[in-house]
């Protein structure tokens, strides 16, 4: 299992930016062969819900009861990676990389110019993939119970977000994760 927190920046087509961060929680599968004494290889895929998010409301000072808002969040994140690093008396000290993805949402809403007017939102979710890669440390806690600390830097592909609209726009995802886990080592 593992937890953490996690910030990104997401680019769109215009140049413009858009930051947000939040929590995850998730799990990991993976293996470590030993080389030699110290070295190591290994493979990993984890997967983790996501509550890295950002939303904006403005209000039209021109019509007191009119907001607009925008809201975006990644609901899930996974990589599958491979691993490599050296095994010193309790602690394994790696480096890793590989495929990683992203589930995204965003909404774009308004109230309405008045009470009774109806609200508008527009809504378009996309699975952003790309490459990631960090490292971290694991140390021996007891038994097989290992515990461990990374960090991961993932850049995730362009997608088009329509809207339901005639302008799309696209966005391009950085994303930055540091976690804490904690593992079980079957023998």
């Amino acid at each position: 299992i593992h937890g953490g927190y996690g910030w990104e920046q997401g680019t769109l087509d215009t140049g413009d930016t858009r930051r947000l961060n939040g929590l995850v929680a998730g799990g990991q599968v993976g293996f470590n062969y030993l080389i030699g004494s110290q070295w190591f290889v290994g493979a990993e895929i984890d997967s983790a819900y996501a509550a890295i998010k950002n939303a904006t409301i403005i209000v039209d000072s021109g019509f007191p009861h009119s907001t607009a808002s925008d809201f975006e969040q990644n609901k899930y994140l996974g990589s599958a990676r491979l691993r490599t690093g050296i095994a010193m008396d309790r602690y394994l000290i790696f480096v890793t990389g590989g495929g990683a993805w992203l589930l995204n949402n965003m909404e774009i809403g308004h109230n309405g110019l008045t009470p009774a007017a109806g609200a508008v939102i527009l809504t378009d979710q996309h699975l952003h993939t790309g490459w990631t890669a960090g490292g971290g440390i694991e140390t021996v806690l007891a038994g097989n119970w290992t515990a461990r600390f990374e960090y991961l830097f993932a850049r995730l592909g362009r997608q088009t977000y329509t809207f339901d609209q005639p302008q799309p726009f696209g966005v391009r995802i950085d994303a930055q994760l540091v976690r804490f886990g904690l593992n079980y080592f079957f023998k």
